[in-house]
């Protein structure tokens, strides 16, 4: 009876050992299969405001979250709009500083106005990895995934010289003052029209990225009785706005070239009403931030590329159908 006693406490002692290693209650330490888990890389996105383009870069970031988090490594993103005010995007990054983001996202509204937010990240050893739009701080983000908006500019007004040759007067639009694909666009459509002394500009009038604001300038200029051979605008969002006052006063034939490669930009130039846009990537930019994102949070710096190459591509009646598909 003893001996019986004595074999069943031990098979009694072995098993509650199991069971304290099973639940981690064993001594020395303990354990917890949540703490198993890969801690989320957290990202915070501060995007300038809520256009066509952006609302498609947004999309993008959002595709490439879940590609990694199925790939098993896990991203917590906030995203916020921006609402067209640096000051509020300025907000955002302090705010993401202190929420202890791994990496922030910023697409700037403002090219001098959003760089407070890149020295506040900066100071709290933060990465920021800035998109479509670069900041006056630049030198101090990790990345600038995005395009070269100089580079948009004379695309455009290359093409328009290209299409209606070196003698017309255009009107411009422009979109939100004092940010950088405002600026750039604008100097490389400036740098074309400088060796062409014979095209004149009527008219430059902002309607921030606006497709109801780009309507109501194109029916002052109208009303107020300017003579234009063509509509050059530095996004899609305004020309279309653009393109719907000039059908309406049927002056249809007035060509609109615009930036973007926006859905309904695209299917504008498939039904002949639009002369034709720079495309601009944003699955590409998406992609790269995203990349970069995760190499910066996981110690790779190396991966990361300081200006990737995202170019410009021109899209008019001849190839729309590729990127319509």
């Amino acid at each position: 009876m003893k001996k019986i006693l004595a074999v069943a406490l031990v098979i009694v002692t072995l098993g509650l050992a199991v069971s304290c290693q099973k639940s981690g209650t064993q001594s020395g330490g303990s354990s917890d299969v949540s703490a198993n888990k890969v801690k989320p890389i957290k990202i915070g996105v501060s995007l300038q405001g809520m256009t066509p383009f952006v609302m498609a870069l947004k999309s993008a970031l959002e595709d490439n979250v879940a590609r990694y988090n199925n790939k098993g490594v896990p991203i917590d993103i906030t995203i916020l709009d921006g609402s067209n005010d640096a000051a509020k995007q300025v907000a955002h990054c302090e705010n993401f500083v202190q929420q202890g983001m791994d990496v922030i996202l910023l697409n700037a509204i403002s090219f001098d106005g959003c760089a407070p937010g890149v020295d506040a990240a900066v100071a709290a050893h933060i990465p920021v990895i800035t998109l479509i739009t670069e900041v006056a701080n630049q030198d101090k983000a990790a990345s600038f995934c995005g395009s070269k908006h100089y580079d948009s500019g004379v695309m455009v007004m290359e093409n328009a010289i290209k299409d209606l040759g070196d003698s017309f007067s255009c009107v411009i639009i422009e979109g939100v003052m004092g940010i950088d694909a405002q600026i750039q666009r604008m100097k490389g459509f400036k740098d074309v029209m400088a060796k062409h002394p014979n095209i004149k500009v009527v008219d430059v009038q902002t309607a921030n990225w606006d497709r109801p604001e780009a309507m109501k300038v194109m029916e002052n200029w109208i009303q107020g009785g300017k003579k234009f051979d063509v509509v050059i605008s530095e996004n899609d969002n305004m020309a279309l706005g653009a393109i719907e006052v000039l059908k309406n006063a049927g002056l249809k034939k007035i060509p609109v070239y615009g930036v973007d490669g926006d859905s309904d930009a695209l299917v504008a130039i498939k039904n002949g009403e639009y002369a034709g846009t720079a495309y601009m990537s944003a699955v590409g930019q998406a992609t790269k931030a995203i990349d970069f994102a995760v190499a910066l949070a996981q110690g790779r710096p190396q991966d990361v590329e300081k200006t990737p190459s995202i170019p410009f591509e021109w899209i008019n009646a001849s190839n729309v159908d590729k990127y319509l598909k």
